[in-house]
């Protein structure tokens, strides 16, 4: 029987990922018809009426929990400067933005921070503290600002930042090398580690590139950027070249050693001391942390969920900030062997992420019950009906005590919102099962008899 039962982070419970930051709109902000919030905004409300009537309506749509909403408010409030008495709601807004999920919404706040706000810039400091995008959206904006007090604070940070991150390059690289003589437990901590390091890294080289594109401009800067992100070794390697060349060479030298992780590969490759893995335990950084304290300690219940989490395709490219972020959206659930999971025709609403156990894709098919696919740990299923709201195309057998992870549509939507990687993941996932689910009935149906009936 099926023992549904939410653990605490799963239920109802919104981790960061479902949660935006909002105030309710005002009249102005949602007049309208059609998309009422969006053409509200989009018509003008700022040209159409005084600074000062436009004012609130347009503090709301900042806030406002649609992210298409928040975007054109943003694109209007590049060009709009505040009246005084609307200067610091105007300005606690911009800042908001630059924590916010969105990437396009942590953008255009920096920019408009710098262009209309730039007094206020100095609510953008405790976001230094911040992780990953957060981080970085300040970091552009602070460099943007081109006010000397807060371009030092900002260098600071970043150099800072640089070098804890080139330490921590070593060290992923030592682990790397090191787990090729590893296994059970002890590769497991090893794993989980490297990934809090690597994460650490690459949030380092994402705030240096923001400070990059600060400096010379976004479109000055996008050929490197497009360069970097290559696939051709030819052409990443010249991207590099030209980035040291841009300069300056207290940001682009730490930065383009960090964009190329070959350069820290060791000679040889030892296991971390246990002095060196106690002193990544008292790291600032939460995941640098916990990581070093699972590979130390063992991993506990909750590590070895978003270890579960980071190894499925889907979510594989997502730091453990953004997969516990996740994990607080999913409840798991329990089948014997022999149950179903669900049948075909059944309205589909949720993803299943294989924990352990093994789950039967089948169809029946000209009489016939046909086997489409096995699935063990770390693969997902029920992800074409989630998107497509239609009924289950096939149904889903337990075919051993089973435990799986589950995420609701409407949770799911807003995860591929903020995190579109997660979409091009679906699509290649879709691709290969219904590639895969062609073969096997094409291979199956000609050898077998109809069923009598």
């Amino acid at each position: 029987m099926d023992s549904r039962r939410g653990r605490g982070r799963g239920g109802d419970e919104e981790g960061s990922v479902g949660r935006r930051r909002c105030g309710a709109p005002s009249a102005g902000c949602i007049r309208g018809t059609g998309g009422p919030r969006r053409r509200g905004v989009g018509g003008g409300v700022c040209h159409r009426r005084t600074v000062a009537e436009a004012a609130e309506p347009l503090v709301a749509c900042l806030r406002d929990p649609d992210f298409e909403v928040r975007r054109e408010a943003l694109r209007q409030a590049l060009r709009w400067t505040p009246p005084v008495d609307w200067y610091q709601p105007y300005a606690e807004a911009l800042a908001e933005g630059l924590a916010s999920n969105d990437r396009d919404v942590r953008r255009l706040a920096a920019e408009a921070m710098a262009a209309q706000a730039p007094e206020a810039l100095s609510l953008a400091l405790p976001l230094l503290l911040q992780r990953d995008e957060t981080s970085s959206a300040a970091v552009e904006a602070l460099v943007r600002s081109g006010r000397p007090e807060l371009f030092q604070r900002a260098r600071q940070h970043l150099e800072a930042q640089l070098t804890g991150g080139l330490h921590l390059a070593r060290l992923s690289a030592r682990i790397a090398g090191a787990m090729r003589r590893l296994d059970g437990d002890a590769a497991v901590g090893y794993a989980l580690l490297r990934i809090g390091l690597d994460d650490y890294v690459n949030g380092a080289a994402e705030s240096g590139l923001a400070a990059m594109r600060a400096l010379h401009g976004k479109r000055g800067f996008a050929t490197v950027e497009r360069g970097l992100s290559s696939v051709h070794t030819q052409t990443r390697v010249e991207a590099l070249e030209t980035l040291i060349n841009f300069g300056p060479g207290w940001l682009a030298g730490p930065l383009a050693r960090l964009l190329e992780p070959e350069s820290f590969d060791p000679v040889l490759a030892r296991p971390l001391s246990q002095s060196e893995l106690e002193s990544l335990a008292g790291h600032p950084d939460k995941w640098v942390r916990e990581t070093a304290d699972a590979a130390l300690q063992g991993l506990n219940d909750h590590m070895k969920e978003l270890m579960a989490l980071k190894r499925v395709p889907l979510f594989s490219t997502l730091t453990l900030d953004q997969l516990a972020s996740i994990d607080r959206l999913m409840v798991t659930r329990h089948y014997v062997k022999g149950e179903t999971v669900f049948r075909r025709g059944d309205v589909g609403a949720e993803l299943y992420v294989i924990v352990d156990g093994e789950i039967r894709i089948h169809l029946d098919h000209a009489g016939h019950a046909v086997t489409l696919a096995r699935h063990g740990a770390g693969n997902v299923v029920g992800e074409m009906s989630v998107f497509d709201e239609e009924p289950r195309s096939a149904g889903a057998q337990a075919m051993a005590d089973t435990t799986i992870r589950v995420l609701r549509r409407d949770r799911l939507q807003a995860i591929v919102i903020e995190h579109p990687e997660v979409l091009l993941e679906f699509i290649k996932n879709l691709s290969q099962r219904l590639r895969a689910m062609d073969q096997k009935i094409e291979s199956e149906t000609p050898s077998r008899e109809p069923a009598t009936p």
